[in-house]
């Protein structure tokens, strides 16, 4: 409504009020149930309600309105209207008060609440039934009664009790996404520590094995030791440099050593001497072994075979 007429809010002042607008539930049983829709005395009230508010605060004042028929009581409408007047300035601005002072003025009462009550019977009197009654009024302010100051202020607190809700339940929502996100984080976090173990410990098995293998291949040393080990080192030696690679045979099942024509003519035979302690002793599988450790670390053979060569002190 502020956008569409350019009236403003001043101060601390309501610019909506809320009027209730009732009438004798006797009146409405004459014509029918109290809360059926269907009885017209129902629609009259309605349209009555709408009517005098707009009379009393200005056609567009109207923001809207409401009849419940399914509750225990009966014969209330409840209005909402925001007035627009204008100031000494020309400045339009939103208020109850200015609408309720006039009227207070116009029906001479000891308050604004009065008028309104004066100005409802006069209206449904003169377009209702001109025998319905003013209800009695109080001879004084009970807890019940509000001023229109005191209404605009308890609107005002309810509005702003309502706003701490929301912000409140809008702080939970944040709080519970950020539980979630920070549960997330500590998961991979956990994760991570995980896979970072089992590498240690697959590094740590695969180091085992290596011992493992020396081990083994160090108690099957005869009194010819020295010369096997001279095969086996140079088995090794010529593995790494390329000189020798190994072949599966029986379907893969098995290998062979197999020289590369990175020997030299001159050299086969030499070679092959050399290396028959360590292949009639399992060099083909013990070079095996260490192609399955390539295998399963993922990594390129030949960073494997550096590591072996230094590791060994062959390299």
């Amino acid at each position: 409504m502020q956008a569409a007429t350019g009236a403003i809010q001043r101060g601390n002042t309501a610019p909506v009020g809320h009027l209730i607008c009732v009438v004798s539930v006797g009146w409405l049983m004459e014509t029918g149930d109290q809360h059926d829709p269907q009885n017209p005395r129902n629609r009259l009230l309605f349209d009555a309600a709408i009517a005098w508010a707009q009379k009393t605060f200005g056609e567009t004042s109207l923001l809207s309105a409401r009849m419940d028929l399914d509750e225990k009581g009966a014969g209330v409408v409840d209005v909402l209207v925001a007035p627009m007047t204008t100031s000494k300035t020309g400045k339009k601005f939103l208020s109850v008060s200015p609408a309720l002072t006039k009227l207070q003025a116009q029906y001479k009462t000891r308050n604004t609440f009065a008028a309104l009550q004066d100005s409802w019977t006069e209206f449904v009197r003169a377009n209702l039934d001109p025998t319905i009654e003013r209800g009695r009024e109080k001879e004084a302010r009970g807890p019940d009664r509000l001023s229109p100051e005191a209404y605009a202020a308890k609107a005002e607190t309810e509005k702003a009790r309502e706003f701490i809700r929301s912000e409140s339940d809008e702080l939970d929502r944040l709080r519970s996404e950020l539980m979630i996100a920070d549960n997330a984080r500590i998961a991979a976090e956990q994760a991570v520590a995980e896979r970072e173990r089992r590498c240690a410990a697959t590094e740590a098995a695969l180091e085992q094995r290596r011992l493992a293998l020396e081990t083994a291949a160090a108690k099957k040393l005869t009194k010819a030791g020295k010369r096997l080990v001279e095969s086996f080192q140079l088995g090794m030696l010529a593995w790494l440099d390329g000189r020798i690679t190994l072949v599966p045979v029986d379907r893969g099942e098995r290998y062979r050593v197999s020289l590369t024509d990175a020997v030299n003519d001159a050299d086969v035979r030499d070679i092959e001497r050399s290396l028959r302690p360590a292949v009639e002793l399992g060099l083909a599988r013990l070079l095996a072994a260490w192609q399955l450790v390539t295998d399963e670390l993922g990594v390129e053979a030949d960073e494997v075979k550096n590591r072996i060569g230094r590791r060994s002190g062959l390299l």
